[in-house]
Formats: C-alpha cells, structure tokens, sequence
C-alpha cells in the first residue's frame, strides 16, 4: 500500500472523527492491516476508530469492509488508551491535589489539556504530564522526594523529571528551551508573563490551569514546530491543533499571534501547519485568518511528518545526519545560525549529560530552594 493512499484513508478516518464531516472518499481495497500499524505510531488508532463508527451513524450508505480480526485489534486498543487514559487522570488528581495542599499553583502544558478539546478526550493518547509550577519547580521536586521518597532527574535544560505512578512527570523551569534557542527568550518572556492569565480547571479536591487561548495559540503551534525539525512530530500533534481550532479559532487574537511567531521563526510553519488541518482534517477556513497557503510546502511537510526520515533512538553520528539533512525544516522554524546552533546543542549535552558539576536548572532561574522551604 502506497504513501498517498495509506495517508489518505487515515486522514479521511479523521475527519468525521474530529470534525463531524463525511469525508467524499472511497474505503475499498484498504490494506487496514496497514493502516493500523501507521496509525499506531502515531498515535490516532483510537481516533480512527472514532471515525469509522461517526461514518456508520451518520450516513447509513457508510459501511466500511474490514476483516474481523483488524477491527477488533483497533477496538482493543481504544479501550487499552482509556485505561492509560484513566491513570493518567488518576495521577493528575494526585498531583493537583498534593500540590494545591502545598500553596503550589500547576499549570498543565499539552497532554490532558489538549484532551479537552476532542469530541471524545479518553481518545486522544497521554504519554508524560508536564507542568509548570509559577516558580517553585524546585520546591516542588524537593517536597514530591520528601512525601513520597521520589528523587526528580535534570537531564534537560528546561525541565526536571520524575515517575509517579509509573507516570513520567515533566517539571518545567522553562516552558521552551531558550538554552539552545537564546532567540526564543521574548517568547518565553510572554509565556511567563501570560501564564499568569491561565485558565483555573477544577480535578477532583484539587485544581489545574491551562493556558490562556492566545498562549496555547502559540505555544501548540511552536511545540508541534519544535518536534517537526528533529523527525519527531506525529498526525495526532496535527489533530491537537485541528481540535484546538475548532473550540477556540475565532477566540484567537490572529493579529497578535502573527506578530510574535513572525518574531520568534516560526510563521512560515505556522502558515503550514493552518493549511493543513484545512485540507486534510477538514478544518473550515473561517476558523483560520487568511494567511499566505503554499500547498506543495504542505504536501512535503505532511509527508515527512507521516514518514520522518529518522526515527528511533539515534547515534550520535545519525544525529548529525539529521541535523543537516533537515536544514530546510530548520529554516522553517528558527531565525537563527546554523553554526551557531550547533554549538550551543553541543554544550546543552555536555551540561545536561555528562558535567556532573553542572548548576541546578532551578539555581539558573536565580530560585533558592531552601529559603522557599524556610517560608514554607
């Protein structure tokens, strides 16, 4: 089964799935044993099967032929994702409320709070939680080892990390990483600034913020950017947005977000990234502002989202590889020197990996852990 059709019948799936539309596409002669397996690494399988069943209710002409044994293996594992689904909830509920108790605001990035967007969220796949806790990352990392004998790990410039509940937790201290990005740091300026105007969701005896809509505008659009330079981004990161837009388009400032991805690098993916929830997910144009469409840059970036050229864990020499065979998605995303880049990438690994001297990511954000713990 080629590309093209393989890409077409999952987005075609999606639509219905997301949007509610019937897609004008015919489902004979689908290799769905194939298409099951693509749309597992990308994490929409359950999605998918969300279209095929809207399909079915919604026009009694639909009726998708596929073996029995591939149907089941689809349902089997929609109701594998609500069940990670739900533990993930579960440790949510703790975390919100261990850190409500300790006077420690949370604010959810992605995950769970992208969930709330889709017409089914115990659909959309949650692998780690990431937060950030307004400046008592460390503080919290401190009282999560002192509570319950959890020792957080910084191996990253922008955030800390721990498992609770067999759940991977990432702390920020950074919500992007201005360390390998230094052009980067207005927009982390407004993200810290904005973050104060973050909407208060309530979970259970606790509670959580998400952010506020221009800031998730933004921030949704970057990251989904980000892991597209490095071969790692995915349709269900496509969907994220899709979803994003359908509850939230017309509540965007266009004209204010325009301006700081303009700034920031990250405008001429982001035009990208509008055109293709338009075309392949079924997005209506008046949920987006007008902005300039390349459709054969789409059609490159789609297909090297669908089928990055490296995947999996890398050597270090592969690694270079990749660096500069996607110069052109690097270009797309940052307004800064290649070169330069590259250096300061090769000081994050050394700091990060192997300079056990190295300051504390908290101690870089002028943040001193024992005289919080002293107020406390």
């Amino acid at each position: 089964m080629n590309y093209k059709k393989q890409t077409d019948c999952i987005f075609h799936l999606l639509q219905p799935a997301l949007c509610n539309s019937i897609p004008n596409y015919s489902f004979e002669n689908i290799d769905w044993q194939s298409v099951f397996k693509l749309a597992m690494q990308h994490g929409v399988a359950a999605l998918c099967l969300d279209g095929i069943q809207k399909m079915e209710n919604l026009s009694a002409s639909y009726s998708i032929s596929m073996p029995k044994q591939c149907k089941l293996q689809w349902i089997g594992t929609a109701m594998q994702q609500e069940r990670q689904f739900a533990k993930q909830m579960q440790v949510l509920k703790q975390l919100s409320c261990f850190y409500n108790k300790n006077n420690i605001k949370m604010m959810l990035l992605k995950g769970y709070g992208c969930s709330l967007n889709y017409p089914i969220p115990n659909h959309r796949p949650c692998g780690d939680v990431d937060v950030y806790l307004y400046g008592k990352g460390g503080f919290a990392d401190t009282l999560i080892n002192k509570e319950f004998g959890i020792q957080s790990k910084q191996n990253e410039d922008k955030h800390s990390t721990f498992v609770f509940n067999g759940i991977l937790v990432e702390n920020h201290a950074l919500i992007i990483n201005t360390a390998i990005h230094p052009q980067l740091c207005e927009l982390e300026e407004y993200f810290e600034k904005e973050a104060e105007n973050a909407i208060e969701m309530e979970m259970g005896e606790g509670s959580f913020y998400i952010p506020s809509i221009n800031m998730n505008a933004l921030f949704l659009a970057y990251h989904t950017a980000s892991h597209f330079c490095k071969d790692e981004a995915n349709i269900r990161q496509l969907c994220d947005w899709a979803t994003f837009i359908q509850k939230n388009g017309k509540k965007i400032d266009w004209d204010f977000v325009e301006k700081l991805a303009k700034q920031s690098g990250f405008f001429k993916f982001f035009c990208c990234l509008n055109g293709i929830i338009q075309d392949y997910l079924g997005v209506a144009s008046e949920m987006l502002p007008d902005w300039e469409r390349n459709k054969d840059l789409e059609q490159n970036v789609v297909k090297s989202i669908v089928f990055p050229e490296f995947v999996g864990h890398l050597s270090v020499s592969a690694k270079m590889k990749r660096f500069f065979a996607n110069k052109w998605k690097y270009n797309m995303v940052y307004n800064e020197n290649l070169c330069k880049h590259f250096v300061l990438l090769a000081q994050s690994y050394y700091r990060t990996k192997i300079d056990k001297k190295a300051k504390s990511i908290w101690a870089k954000k002028n943040y001193d852990i024992e005289d919080v713990m002293k107020k406390h």
